[in-house]
């Protein structure tokens, strides 16, 4: 018999120059983005203040892709200006899909006007999105993780031989049936939804809109862009997506359809869900895009189910 040999993990000082540093640079990423979802989370409670954007562009610099917005806003008799998108660390600013960069310059004109949160200790800090931004939960896992990988201590110990017990009858661990499974449970769930999102905005009630952006994106997922203002109880809202379960196509030739059956300052029937006016369609009811998440997970499912027959084998 042999001695087996256990890793103890210990969190402390660090032990090298290269720990140090590496604990260092971790702890400045996970303070850096710690500050920025904390005050991304507190500007939710933020009063909002009317404004207008004056500049709407895609960020300038090597390899940036991002937004530069700008706006002009007033408060307390005073006029104040913003360049703020929202409360993301630097590195998540600069690496932005261009999908979204496009989707956010089409939505922010310059000219638009625009509800700006403003902290009521500094009328002069503002953010034109307020909340957490979720990009930034990356650079604070890498931080975390740089941070535990620079204090971890790890040493060897040897345990005592253990008394040999009897032999126990090996269990089946189906995982591969088991991880098939659970893909499949989301798609037919997220699909499911979908579906039923579909089938209710056929009887949700309309009000005249106006197309205000419009461009077909031609680039690995096909996409129609787009932005329409409707009014719901003389409260102006924004809405993207023309049709339910989003505007990503298969061909590029349908995006650029879609883009020229409805170009800027069209007037279009918008149909809203009268529980949550922000939600809203120009093409309501259930098309055959709908269908193919629950599909591919009762394949997913079948898959499952033979996965786990040749694992009993």
């Amino acid at each position: 018999m042999c001695n087996d040999v256990w890793v103890r993990v210990r969190v402390g000082v660090p032990r090298s120059r290269n720990q140090a540093i590496l604990a260092l640079l971790g702890a400045a990423l996970v303070v850096g983005c710690a500050v920025q979802l904390v005050r991304g989370a507190l500007s939710l409670s933020w009063p909002k203040a009317n404004g207008v954007v004056t500049y709407s562009e895609y960020m300038r610099g090597r390899r940036a892709i991002g937004v530069d917005i700008r706006y002009q806003y007033t408060t307390g008799g005073r006029t104040y200006t913003g360049d703020r998108f929202r409360f993301q660390f630097w590195t998540a600013a600069r690496r932005m899909y261009g999908r979204d960069v496009q989707s956010l310059l089409g939505r922010y004109r310059v000219g638009e006007r625009v509800q700006v949160a403003v902290n009521p200790a500094d009328a002069a800090d503002s953010v034109l999105e307020p909340g957490i931004d979720f990009g930034t939960f990356i650079p604070f896992g890498l931080g975390l993780f740089m941070l535990m990988a620079g204090l971890a201590d790890a040493r060897k110990d040897e345990a005592a031989a253990p008394a040999v017990p009897w032999p126990e009858p090996q269990r089946r661990r189906h995982w591969v049936a088991k991880a098939l499974a659970g893909a499949g449970a989301v798609l037919c769930l997220a699909g499911g939804y979908h579906l039923y999102h579909g089938a209710s905005s056929a009887t949700w009630p309309s009000v005249q809109g106006r197309i205000v952006y419009s461009h077909a994106r031609l680039a690995r997922n096909p996409e129609a862009l787009m932005w329409y203002e409707y009014s719901v109880d003389g409260r102006r809202y924004l809405g993207s997506n023309y049709r339910n379960g989003g505007n990503v196509t298969v061909l590029g030739s349908t995006a650029q359809a879609v883009a020229k059956r409805y170009p800027v300052g069209r007037e279009v029937a918008v149909f809203y869900n009268p529980r949550d006016p922000k939600d809203a369609l120009l093409e309501p009811g259930v098309w055959w895009g709908n269908f193919v998440a629950p599909a591919i997970g009762l394949v997913l499912f079948g898959a499952a189910w033979v996965a786990k027959k040749l694992g009993r084998r």
